[in-house]
């Protein structure tokens, strides 16, 4: 069901679905309350050829900390978080991308409807 969101290139898109949709295992703490959860598609080409390497979505948090504003470039984020990480792309330019804003909310019943809840 998430392939035939791959439509969705303008800009990053956080779709929320049941995560029985997404037919992978995940761990029991990962969907919300409610079973959902949230897959985001980058537009980032980086990200896209690493998520289409592994052949699976992949965890991953927010780059700021709770309260904190969202960085907008590798120097915003703060060394609290660096320090956490497993890895961090290289702060070079050819890793670097424009500003492309907050990203496109979908949620996506189990009968396949959609309704974008921001654009």
């Amino acid at each position: 069901a998430v392939r035939n969101l791959l439509f969705c290139r303008e800009k990053p898109t956080t779709v929320i679905l049941s995560h029985k949709l997404l037919q992978i295992s995940l761990a029991e703490n990962l969907p919300a309350q409610d079973g959902t959860i949230g897959v985001r598609i980058p537009k980032f080409a980086f990200c896209q050829a690493l998520l289409a390497g592994l052949g699976h979505p992949i965890v991953s948090t927010s780059a700021n900390l709770s309260g904190k504003p969202s960085p907008s470039k590798y120097e915003d984020i703060e060394e609290e978080i660096r320090q956490r990480v497993d890895f961090a792309l290289p702060n070079d330019a050819s890793f670097m991308h424009p500003d492309v804003g907050s990203s496109m909310i979908v949620k996506m019943s189990e009968d396949g409807a959609m309704q974008v809840l921001r654009r």
